[in-house]
């Protein structure tokens, strides 16, 4: 696929004071960016695949869209195989036979983990490779978990986006990466970081959300192109759609 390139008021004078017996009004601090809170729905999991613990990528919270429906952990089904420590892929139709999230700690705020079950089945799901990415793995998840919820149309080329996800090695690192998109298709998404040295390995699976926080995409990985570092992500309709096949 090809790229797309694309007060402080200082005021002489005396200070006055609330009157006497008047309450003084402390405005309330200012909310953090939507981004920033979107963060509190980013977890490091711990998977069990055939019984034995795997620990690999990042995963995050989402409701899927639907009426109803109930919030899952979603991340990348590549970290299911050889990308993430397997001797071989689990095929997304053995996903719920195989495969169920242990917990997952949160990256943002306490570090008390969520805990999770069985995997879905996401009709489809298969690692990076082809078109459309449909490389995606949902599971459940404890209620109590905040949940992002998916934007309502997928980001413009221009756009800024941030990929949520900690870092490898970096455990007190920033969790936001700014970008900017390259490429919105149903079939991908593609954008462009602002810091073309962040390391990358291990944010596979991680939210790429816009300014209001809505996610946009699933996290899939990147390379250096012409000095800059390009990410790639699911498209927004794709993962809207698995989500909403999932079973």
């Amino acid at each position: 696929m090809r790229v797309i390139r694309i007060v402080i008021a200082i005021a002489a004078g005396l200070i006055v004071g609330p009157a006497p017996g008047q309450a003084q009004t402390v405005p309330a601090p200012p909310a953090p960016p939507a981004p920033e809170q979107a963060a509190a729905s980013v977890c490091r999991p711990r998977f069990l695949v055939d019984g034995k613990p795997l620990e690999a990528g990042t995963g995050f919270v989402v409701l899927p869209g639907a009426a109803g429906a109930k919030p899952l952990l979603v991340t990348a089904i590549h970290l299911f195989g050889p990308s993430g420590g397997l001797a071989a892929e689990v095929p997304w139709a053995q996903m719920a036979l195989r495969a169920r999230l242990d917990l997952c700690v949160p990256q943002s705020g306490g570090r008390v983990p969520w805990h999770g079950g069985a995997a879905l089945v996401v009709p489809g799901a298969r690692p990076m490779g082809t078109l459309p990415y449909r490389d995606m793995a949902a599971f459940v998840i404890d209620s109590g978990a905040p949940a992002l919820t998916l934007a309502p149309a997928p980001p413009r080329a221009g756009e800024k986006v941030w990929l949520i996800a900690p870092l490898a090695g970096r455990p007190d690192g920033p969790l936001l990466h700014r970008a900017t998109v390259a490429y919105a298709g149903i079939e991908a998404l593609q954008y462009v970081f602002d810091d073309p040295r962040l390391p990358l390995r291990a944010t596979s699976g991680g939210p790429v959300v816009n300014a209001a926080g809505q996610v946009v995409g699933v996290h899939l990985g990147g390379g250096i192109d012409k000095g800059e570092l390009i990410g790639m992500a699911t498209g927004l309709q794709v993962l809207t759609n698995a989500l909403r096949d999932a079973r």
